[in-house]
């Protein structure tokens, strides 16, 4: 099966990976990539606002440190089963390598789980 990014056939390309060390605030032009957190205190991936255009829009975040890794969103979407402007966050220090993908639905301006690895709570 083929996949297409903006017209672009993407089903053999090799994942862009970006390494973090602190907060910081993911942009669209982060969509489609995965990012990694490598900390031993607690961190913070906060999500862009987003709309129809970004409806499909995709992250992967990777917890590589014993840190709490905390992924929130920005206005008042949801993530996963979140409250408006939630959080979903690993806390478990033992779990690191624990991961989460995402990805945009418009229509119901939520984030939605694509597959995760370790305990992930949502706010």
């Amino acid at each position: 099966m083929a996949i297409y990014i903006n017209g672009v056939d993407k089903t053999n390309a090799i994942v862009e990976v970006e390494d973090k060390t602190d907060n910081y605030s993911v942009a669209s032009a982060d969509f489609g990539k995965t990012l990694r957190m490598n900390a031993a205190s607690e961190k913070t991936f906060t999500l862009p606002s987003v709309g129809a255009s970004d409806n499909g829009a995709r992250l992967t975040f990777v917890k590589l440190g014993a840190g709490k890794l905390n992924i929130a969103t920005a206005d008042s979407d949801i993530i996963a089963d979140s409250a408006a402007g939630g959080t979903i966050y690993n806390s478990t220090a033992a779990e690191t390598y624990a991961t989460l993908a995402i990805e945009y639905v418009h229509g119901s301006v939520k984030w939605v789980v694509r597959g995760a690895h370790g305990t992930w709570t949502t706010t």
